[in-house]
């Protein structure tokens, strides 16, 4: 059990005697070297320590990123871009052996990207950037609101 501070100074001043009790007291007020600290123990700790990724959620993304390394190195590579005009449904014919991994946007627009022509089934996105869509085949459609070019990131298989 601990005792406060305070109360331990005072044992403990000049030409005070402390008991033996007194000495053990202030023992049981601290952890030893030996003694193993109770997480309730270290204000705050818990709480860090449930803010943190688990074991298995930094191995699940290690694994997420070693994949898609191993697949950039074995066939994940840039299609031709493909010029869209506004509003105008374009087909994109998949080249052989391949499967469509993602979608670059090169413009302001909002995309469509579905397996039917107007159809918004795969997703939509709304900004410049890169639409990863995972491992897509067979007809595609996209339709953008604006003229904008996009490039296909296809895997070769």
């Amino acid at each position: 059990m601990a005792t406060a501070k305070n109360i331990i100074k005072g044992w403990f001043k000049n030409k005070k005697k402390p008991k033996q009790e007194h000495f053990w007291a202030w023992l049981d007020s601290y952890f030893h070297k030996e003694e193993k600290i109770p997480i309730e123990s270290v204000k705050g700790l818990l709480d860090l320590l449930q803010s943190v990724a688990t074991s298995s959620q930094i191995n699940a993304i290690l694994e997420k990123i070693e994949e898609l390394e191993n697949k950039q190195k074995t066939g994940l590579q840039n299609d031709k871009p493909i010029p869209l005009e506004a509003n105008a449904p374009y087909q994109y014919l998949l080249p052989d052996n391949c499967n469509l991994y993602a979608v670059k946007i090169n413009g302001d627009c909002v995309l469509k990207i579905g397996t039917e022509e107007n159809a918004g089934d795969f997703g939509e996105m709304d900004t410049p950037g890169f639409v990863e869509l995972g491992f897509v085949n067979g007809n595609i459609w996209f339709t953008a609101d604006k003229a904008v070019d996009i490039i296909p990131i296809i895997y070769k298989f």
